[in-house]
Order: structure tokens, then sequence, then C-alpha cells
């Protein structure tokens, strides 16, 4: 399980390029008008939800699994990951549906909505990867830190080492 747990961390980056990519044709086909734009930015969506559902459930397996510390600062910062992970994920859920609804019906009020939302959450995906970032790159959440390989130490190096010591002071 722990090394299922450490999948996340490559698992993230899917859904965090995917919603924006997303928000970019949905606008793009808003704004020009031009249907195969939002019908792509549908499909970029729905495999951006499938991916933060992947991301999510290994999330959950990391903290359950991975070394981390369980107070303090580290611990505030996962909570507030978690919790918008999840929001995220209930919220690209929501908005998949509205995406699938409006492609049964289409409405440019609905597409409007959909756009304002995707800008909504792509903001919370920002923020959300900058603290897991932080946990994994400033904190070492669920990295094993390699130890350095011990260096030998050298020594000063005597030119005068194996020779009769002579002063050259005159």
């Amino acid at each position: 399980m722990e090394q299922l747990a450490r999948f996340h961390f490559q698992t993230v980056h899917f859904p965090i390029a995917l919603s924006f990519t997303a928000l970019f044709l949905i606008v793009v086909g808003l704004l020009s008008k031009k249907e195969k734009f939002f019908i792509s930015g549908r499909i970029i969506l729905y495999l951006a939800t499938l991916g933060a559902l992947v991301a999510m459930t290994t999330g959950l397996m990391a903290e359950e699994y991975l070394p981390h510390s369980h107070a303090g600062e580290i611990r505030a910062i996962m909570e507030w990951h978690e919790t918008l992970g999840i929001t995220i994920v209930v919220s690209l859920v929501v908005i998949s549906l509205l995406a699938f609804l409006e492609s049964r019906k289409p409405s440019q009020t609905i597409k409007t909505f959909i756009s304002i939302l995707l800008i909504v959450l792509v903001g919370a995906v920002g923020f959300t990867g900058y603290l897991g970032g932080r946990l994994g790159h400033e904190f070492g959440v669920g990295i094993k830190k390699e130890q350095p390989a011990q260096q030998p130490i050298e020594q000063p190096v005597d030119k005068h080492e194996g020779h009769e010591h002579h002063d050259h002071s005159h």
C-alpha cells in the first residue's frame, strides 16, 4: 500500500494540467462561439475529473501510509491540502455533470456558468498544488531523503612530507 500511496506525487500533475486546459478550451469555445472548443474542453474536463479522483485516492492513502508529522505547521498545511483536494474533486464532478447536461440541452448561460466555476476551481487547484509542493519539497512529507554518501575527508598535503624539515627564514 505504501508504494501505491507514493504514486500520489505522480498522479496530481495530470488533473492540474487538464483542469487548466479544460478552462482554456471552454473559455475559447464560449468567446468564439465555436462548439468544437467547448466539446474538446468538456472531454478534457471529464479526464481531469477522473484524474482528480485517482489523485485524491492516492493522496488519502499517502496521508495514511507515508511517514509525516502529525502536529504543527505540517499538519495544518496537510489539513488544508486535503480539504481543498476533496472540495476540488467534488466540484469537478459537479461541473462535469453540468457540462454533460449542457451537451444534451445546449445553453450559453450554462456554458458561462461552467466557465466561471472553472475559473474559481483552477484558482483552488493552483493553491492546493502550492500547499502540496510545500509539504513535499519544503517539509519532505512522503519523500525519502537519501543520506548523502560519506566523502572521505582530504588531509592537507604536507609538501615537505618525507623530507627533512628546513628552516626557510633567513
